[in-house]
């Protein structure tokens, strides 16, 4: 009777070690990626039209993209964030995306041929400091 218990409390401690160990990665992972700089960089088309460093933003501003098929997006650049708040497309994505402040996500707006990524400042090759 004694080994049953056992072998239960063995299987207790084994899965909450397994549990500990996959929170911490997830963690690691986590923060690593969103760790650095908050350097937004927005493209169109695949060019970079403008980088904007968000740590270095005093006041909130807006200004406009104008797309090569004649649309639209509107940014608002505020200090650690931007987002898309105004667009000419017809599904409005980017608006819906929010504001980021990392680089887990990016906004994009396929109409318009727009991209805003943030970029790790101290690692500007955009290579991920997790997967090399």
């Amino acid at each position: 009777m004694n080994v049953k218990k056992l072998l239960r409390s063995s299987r207790f401690w084994l899965a909450a070690f397994a549990l500990l160990i996959l929170v911490s990665s997830l963690m690691v992972l986590f923060f690593a990626r969103s760790a650095g700089g908050t350097v937004a960089v927005i493209t169109q088309d695949g060019v970079e039209i403008q980088r904007i460093d968000l740590g270095e933003v005093r006041d909130e501003y807006t200004f406009s993209i104008e797309a090569p098929t004649g649309g639209y997006n509107t940014i608002l650049v505020e200090r650690g964030a931007i987002s898309v708040v105004d667009a000419s497309c017809p599904d409005h994505v980017c608006i819906n995306t929010g504001s980021i402040s990392n680089s887990l996500r990016p906004i994009v707006c396929l109409p318009n041929r727009l991209m805003i990524e943030i970029e790790n400042a101290a690692d500007p090759s955009g290579v991920d400091t997790v997967s090399g």
